[in-house]
C-alpha cells in the first residue's frame, strides 16, 4: 500500500520541486502532509528464494534466511486498514486529474500498488508454508493482497489454494514457453472456480517491445501484461531510461510507507535487500512507535540533504535532496 492521502495533498509541492522551484523548506513542508498513521508497502514474509534472477542484488545479501511466523504476521496485520470506498474513489479523480497513465506499468503501479499489502520481498513467497493463511488473514479484514512468484517455483495445487483463500492479484515475473502454458492453465481453473484473483504477467523491458507482443498474443486475454522498466540499474551498471512514473519522481517512501522483513525489521522501503537502514523492529515496537521516532525523523532529514549512504549509492530513485 501507499499514502494516497500523501501523494494527493504533497503533490503541488512535488511538482514545483521537480520543476525547480526554489522552496524554502520541502522537508517540513512533506513532513506536514504525511500522515500520523503508517502505511504498510510489503511485509516480506520469507527472504528465502532458489532463484538467481540477473536484475536481483539478493546475492549480496547476508542476513539470515528466516519466515516469518503467524503470531507476528497477525500483529503487523492488526496495525493496517485498508481505503474505504470514498477514499479510494477521491484518489482515482485525482489521477485522472493529475497524471496522464500512459501504460500498463504505470496503470499497475497507480492503480494497483496503493491499495494492496504487498506480500513478497526479498524471497519468493511459494516457499512461504503459510501463505494461504496469511492470505486468508488479510481477506477477513479486508485488506487487498498481492504477490509476484516465479512460474517456476508455482504448482497449479498451489495456485489454487491461493485462490481459495482470496488472494486478490497474483503476478509472474517473466515466463518461458511452459510458464505461458501453466498461466494459460492457471486462467482457466480460475474462471472454472470463479476465483477473484487476478493474473499478471511482467516482463523486463528489452527497448523493442517484441516480446510484449509476443506474449499478449500468446497468454489468456484475461491476465494482464505488462512492460517493466528495468530497475536495480545500479546493481547492473545499466545506463537505460526509465518510463515508470515511479522511478521517474523523487522517492517518496521516507513519508509514505514502510517495509516489513522477514524477521520483523522495519526498513525505509522494499529496495533496501540487506536491512541496512533498520530504523526499527515490528517485534517490540508498535508501528506508529517506529514512524513517529527519532530514527524515521533522522532519516527524513538525511534524505534531504545528499546522502552518501545506501540510498545515494543503491539505489535507482532521485532522492529530494537531488531536487
Amino acid at each position: 500500500m501507499l499514502d494516497i492521502h500523501f501523494y494527493r495533498r504533497a503533490h503541488r509541492l512535488k511538482q514545483a520541486l521537480m520543476r525547480g522551484e526554489p522552496i524554502r523548506s520541502p522537508l517540513s513542508g512533506l513532513d506536514a502532509y504525511r500522515s500520523n498513521k503508517p502505511v504498510v508497502y510489503n511485509i516480506e514474509t520469507t527472504n528465502a528464494c532458489n532463484q538467481k534472477c540477473v536484475m536481483c542484488p539478493r546475492d549480496k545479501m547476508t542476513r539470515d534466511i528466516k519466515t516469518m511466523n503467524m503470531d507476528l504476521f497477525e500483529k503487523i496485520v492488526d496495525q493496517i486498514q485498508p481505503w474505504g470506498q470514498m477514499e479510494w474513489d477521491e484518489w482515482v479523480g485525482f489521477l485522472s486529474r493529475s497524471y496522464e497513465i500512459d501504460s500498463p506499468e504505470n496503470m499497475f503501479f497507480l492503480h494497483i500498488i496503493p491499495q494492496v499489502l504487498t506480500l513478497h520481498g526479498y524471497g519468493d513467497p511459494t516457499l512461504d508454508k503459510f501463505m494461504p493463511e496469511r492470505i486468508k488473514l488479510l481477506k477477513d479484514r479486508g485488506i487487498p493482497s498481492y504477490m509476484s512468484v516465479n512460474t517456476q517455483n508455482l504448482d497449479m495445487e498451489k495456485a489454487l489454494d491461493y485462490g481459495e483463500a482470496g488472494l486478490n492479484y497474483l503476478k509472474y515475473s517473466g515466463t518461458d514457453l511452459n510458464g505461458i502454458v501453466r498461466i494459460n492453465a492457471l486462467a482457466t481453473r480460475f474462471k472454472q472456480h470463479d476465483y477473484d484473483t487476478h493474473l499478471i504477467v511482467c516482463i523486463v523491458d528489452t527497448g523493442d517491445g517484441t516480446d510484449f507482443l509476443r506474449l499478449r498474443k500468446l497468454i489468456d486475454p484475461s491476465v494482464m501484461v505488462y512492460v517493466k522498466s528495468q530497475d536495480n540499474r545500479w546493481y547492473r551498471k545499466n545506463e537505460n531510461k526509465t518510463a515508470s512514473i515511479h522511478w521517474s519522481e523523487f522517492c517518496q517512501f521516507p513519508w509514505s510507507s514502510m517495509s516489513v522483513m522477514a524477521d520483523g525489521s522495519v526498513v525505509p522501503c522494499c529496495n533496501d535487500y540487506d536491512c541496512d537502514l533498520v530504523l526499527g523492529n515490528a517485534n517490540t515496537d508498535t508501528l506508529k512507535e517506529i514512524w513517529s521516532g527519532a530514527s524515521y525523523d533522522i532519516f527524513r532529514e538525511n534524505h534531504a540533504g545528499r546522502p552518501n549512504f545506501k540510498c545515494g549509492k543503491q539505489c535507482d530513485m532521485k532522492l529530494l535532496g537531488d531536487m
